[in-house]
């Protein structure tokens, strides 16, 4: 009986784990100054196939053991690569600085290659509050 809830539980959680893994790219990662929480900035869409753009994108996860296993909270993700950068003002205050240009909606979104806009920003992950700061 251990044998299979312990096979379950690796078919259930490593490859939901091993497929998102492979599809981005880990860029920068600054943990909180208390190092209970980590603040990742990764690439996404670089696993091939089709051919869906990159996505930067900034996610706060937990840091302890048992909380690694979740995907985290996604706070900003943009389309296509873009310098993006992390700081914790606090142990419970993130700011995500980004490039000024994002805050303008295309007037195409759907128009392809060139068009750049932040898809999601969100105000807190749990209990960390997130300012943004575009950068101009």
């Amino acid at each position: 009986m251990k044998t299979s809830v312990a096979l379950f539980l690796f078919v259930a959680i490593v490859p939901p784990m091993a497929c998102n893994l492979s599809c981005a790219d880990e860029l920068s990662r600054v943990n909180s100054p208390d190092g209970k929480f980590a603040a990742t900035i990764e690439l996404r869409g670089v696993c091939g196939g089709a051919t869906v753009g990159y996505y930067t994108e900034v996610i706060v996860r937990s840091t302890s053991v048992i909380r690694a296993l979740s995907f985290g909270n996604t706070v900003f993700l943009a389309r296509s690569q873009h310098l993006v950068s992390v700081k914790w003002l606090s142990n419970a205050r993130l700011e995500v600085s980004y490039p000024g240009e994002l805050d303008i909606t295309p007037t195409n979104p759907d128009g392809g290659e060139g068009f750049d806009w932040i898809t999601s920003k969100s105000a807190s992950a749990g209990p960390i509050k997130i300012t943004f700061r575009p950068v101009r």
